[in-house]
C-alpha cells in the first residue's frame, strides 16, 4: 500500500513539473516570436525637444473645438476636419498614420485642408488593426498637436 502512495506522489510532481515547463516553453515561444518595435528610433533626440511637443499639447487642450477624425468605411476615406476658426491657407502641418506593431506600415502625409478645412485620406490600401493618426500643425501663430488612436 505505501508504494502506491509513493507512486502517486511521484506521478504529481512530474505533472506539476511538466505543467510548469510548458508553461515557461509558452511564454519563451510567445515572447520570442512577438515583434516589439521601439516608437521612435531616435528617442534620445526626441526628448530633448520634448519640451515643445508639451507647449502644442497645451495650445491644442486650450482649442474650444479640435480636430476630428472621422472614417468612412464604404469609400475608404479618413476625414481629417479641422476646427472652423483656423483659415485654411494658414494651415501648415503633417498628418503622420503611425502603426504601433509595424513601423515599415508608417506614412507621412502634407495637412492640405480645402476650403472649408477638410481634408480627405485614402486608407483603401491600409492593412486593418489599431492605427495612431498623429496631426501637427501651425495657423501661422501657435503650434499645435492632436492625437487619436483610431480602429481600421
Amino acid at each position: 500500500m505505501g508504494d502506491k502512495k509513493n507512486r502517486s506522489w511521484l506521478v504529481s510532481i512530474i505533472i506539476i513539473y511538466s505543467v510548469f515547463a510548458a508553461g515557461l516553453l509558452g511564454f519563451w515561444y510567445f515572447s520570442s516570436f512577438n515583434r516589439v518595435e521601439l516608437v521612435t528610433d531616435r528617442y534620445y533626440e526626441k526628448d530633448l525637444i520634448y519640451e515643445a511637443q508639451i507647449t502644442r499639447i497645451r495650445n491644442t487642450k486650450a482649442l474650444e473645438q479640435k480636430p476630428a477624425f472621422m472614417i468612412d468605411r464604404k469609400t475608404g476615406v479618413l476625414v481629417l476636419e479641422m476646427p472652423s476658426f483656423f483659415v485654411s491657407e494658414n494651415l501648415r502641418g503633417k498628418i503622420k498614420l503611425f502603426r504601433p506593431s509595424q513601423a515599415q506600415l508608417d506614412r507621412s502625409i502634407n495637412l492640405l485642408c480645402d476650403d472649408e478645412n477638410k481634408q480627405a485620406i485614402s486608407i483603401a490600401n491600409m492593412p486593418a488593426g489599431k492605427w495612431r493618426f498623429q496631426l501637427t500643425w501651425s495657423d501661422g501663430q501657435k503650434e499645435y498637436y492632436w492625437e487619436e488612436i483610431l480602429i481600421i
